[in-house]
């Protein structure tokens, strides 16, 4: 596993330029309020368009042009850990 410099653990290195895409596994997401909680996280990135986070799914994409590593932060800011598909 490796770590971003703020300490989230991520099942592969958080890739440092922006992307279009990147899909999340493992985050706990088991109802309404946590769903909201998330999107509201994620909406604090710059350069995300959308998301496909649905109550009671772990496991969702993001897109946009942005920084993963500001997406993993926000969620970790959040209470949100992650791991990250390229």
């Amino acid at each position: 596993m490796s770590a971003t410099t703020s300490g989230v653990y991520v099942g592969r290195k958080v890739p440092n330029e922006h992307v279009s895409r990147l899909i999340l596994h493992g985050v706990h997401n088991c109802c309404g309020p946590c769903c909201d909680a998330i999107r509201d996280a994620i909406w604090t990135v710059r350069g995300v368009t959308s998301d496909t986070a649905e109550p009671g799914n772990s496991d969702f994409e993001v897109m946009g042009d942005f920084s993963p590593a500001e997406l993993i932060e926000a969620l970790h800011g959040a209470g949100f850990h992650a791991e990250i598909e390229a």
